[in-house]
């Protein structure tokens, strides 16, 4: 199995459901005069189409979704965190999804190799419509935790 992290996420969604590939960007001054540099990135986008074409079926597509990425560094520390909702309609059928990850890390610059320690969670619902459900016709739920260690 392909663990994603949260940028990697992000970018399939964004083409995934036709948002803009510039998002808005600002950096959270209250939160960087603190020592922390942090960015919020939100990606807002609706779109529609008369026929739409996926491996559950074909129907008309009403679709919209907002996601928010904050991301951010402190000294040898870093993080990086996404949220996503969507809804809409497909074949005659309402969407409404969810998803939630986070990648958070810390790097020993000062060792040989700087070795790096990351901790990472995602997960993912999908509320049952007419063709999102699994084989048991149950809403489908994705999740995941790792950790890594690199040098």
């Amino acid at each position: 199995m392909d663990f994603l992290l949260v940028k990697q996420s992000i970018t399939a969604w964004v083409k995934t459901n036709g948002c803009g590939k510039e998002p808005k960007v600002e950096e959270l001054l209250a939160i960087v005069n603190a020592g922390t540099k942090v960015t919020r990135t939100v990606y807002q986008e609706g779109r529609e189409r008369g026929q739409a074409f996926f491996s559950q079926g074909t129907g008309h597509e009403d679709r919209w979704t907002l996601g928010t990425r904050l991301f951010g560094k402190r000294g040898p520390g870093d993080f990086n965190d996404e949220a996503m909702l969507q809804g809409g309609r497909f074949a005659g059928g309402d969407i409404l999804a969810w998803s939630l990850a986070t990648d958070h890390g810390f790097t020993w610059e000062h060792l040989p190799g700087k070795p790096r320690l990351t901790l990472a969670a995602a997960a993912t619902h999908f509320l049952a419509g007419p063709f999102i459900k699994d084989q048991q016709g149950a809403d489908v739920d994705y999740g995941s935790v790792w950790v890594t260690w690199q040098f």
